[in-house]
């Protein structure tokens, strides 16, 4: 049985999605939960906080820094779930891309290091756009490249303080970032075919590899990137 009862997170994009979804989840196991967004978080319990913060601007995160460190001093895990997909060969899709997913994302969390505590976890979420060249998306698919390197090298600078950093690469969940493939029939068929389970993710998919990676049981694994994807990194060609 994975035990988190008690443990303070931090998840970034708490709003809607993947993070709305994981904060309520937590709270559900008695988590304290502090929610990271740009509109405020519908969610309504005494062990939930919600933080306003732009991640497109480093001036927001060192004002919502002040508030935080006045409000909390230790969490246990640090939850990265919020970024952006702006498609296009241009240079202000890729910064806008490398901006919110890498370099923001970089920003918040060398501000919450030390209120990390021992033992504690940090989980970035990527996507399988970390692995695969999608097309017409060139900042996306750097941008969460780069995340998984930046888990690896803060794994490594982080072990001396006995903080674990790992990576979750998605693929396809219904989100605002997919919806439009979901909707679209072929494009729909098409994920499927790829996807060795023949189903899109389900936000309850996502559940157990965040619990796991924010426990005890997972107190030797640090600088790795699981595939949440159904199998569409392991699928080859039919002979």
């Amino acid at each position: 049985m994975i035990d988190v009862k008690g443990k303070t997170f931090v998840i970034t994009g708490t709003s809607s999605g993947i993070g709305l979804f994981l904060a309520k989840e937590l709270l559900k196991k008695k988590c304290n939960v502090i929610g990271l967004s740009r509109k405020k978080t519908n969610i309504n319990n005494k062990m939930f906080s919600n933080l306003y913060v732009d991640l497109t601007s480093n001036i927001e995160i060192e004002k919502f820094y002040k508030k935080f460190k006045k409000k909390f001093k230790k969490i246990d895990v640090l939850i990265n779930n919020a970024g952006i997909s702006v498609p296009g060969n241009n240079l202000k899709a890729f910064e806008a891309n490398i901006k919110t997913n890498l370099i923001s994302t970089f920003y918040l969390n060398s501000k919450l290091f030390s209120h990390i505590r021992s033992g504690g976890k940090i989980i970035n979420i990527s996507s399988i756009a970390s692995i695969y060249g999608f097309e017409n998306n060139p900042g996306y698919n750097s941008s969460k490249a780069a995340l998984n390197s930046l888990t690896r090298s803060l794994a490594n600078d982080l072990a001396k303080d006995k903080i674990f950093c790992n990576t979750l690469s998605l693929g396809y969940f219904r989100t605002k970032i997919t919806e439009k493939s979901f909707s679209n029939s072929k494009k729909n068929k098409n994920r499927l075919n790829q996807t060795v389970l023949k189903r899109w993710g389900k936000m309850q998919d996502i559940l157990g590899p965040v619990l796991f990676l924010s426990s005890s049981m997972s107190n030797y694994i640090t600088g790795q990137n699981i595939n949440v994807d159904g199998g569409w990194s392991i699928k080859g060609f039919k002979f």
